[in-house]
């Protein structure tokens, strides 16, 4: 396993990790037509590009876990508003402690920063990551529609 920051030219293959891991986590929330609307809307090539090269000018933090070179789960953080954009892995990489790695080597990378709080929403019936965020010293701090608002501090 290789973390790295994301590159041009990893844009298909983050789409790909995000749609995999959205059609897991959110099969029983959303239907396929709108998990299809949001990876498309959201996850298009030009924006993920745009992502990249955002992280390559240091105003976010977007990097990828590797398994022999294929993108297996990436992490998003946007550093000037310290919240977790995006954090998925690919559903065979669940519950194997890459999201912990992938997760614990971000926080690193932002304690350098001197970034004393992150935010990150997360869907109020997504179990699977309210119960991995809560692991990880996140805590629920208020609602915002059909997503809880989680924050963790860090000294």
């Amino acid at each position: 396993m290789n973390i790295s920051p994301l590159k041009i030219g990893d844009e298909c293959a983050v789409r790909n990790v995000a749609e995999m891991s959205w059609k897991y986590a959110y099969k029983n929330i959303y239907t396929d037509e709108y998990i299809d609307y949001w990876i498309n809307k959201y996850y298009a090539l030009d924006n993920i590009k745009n992502d990249i090269e955002k992280s390559i000018n240091n105003k976010i933090l977007f990097y990828g876990l590797f398994d022999n070179n294929l993108l297996t789960g990436f992490i998003e953080i946007d550093k000037i508003n310290k919240i977790i954009l995006r954090f998925y892995l690919m559903p065979d990489y669940i519950k194997k402690c890459y999201g912990t790695k992938l997760l614990k080597t971000a926080e690193e990378i932002i304690r350098n920063e001197k970034i004393e709080k992150l935010i990150l929403y997360v869907n109020k019936l997504n179990s699977m990551a309210i119960s991995f965020y809560k692991k990880h010293g996140f805590e629920i701090t208020d609602e915002d529609n059909e997503d809880y608002l989680m924050e963790k501090y860090y000294k």
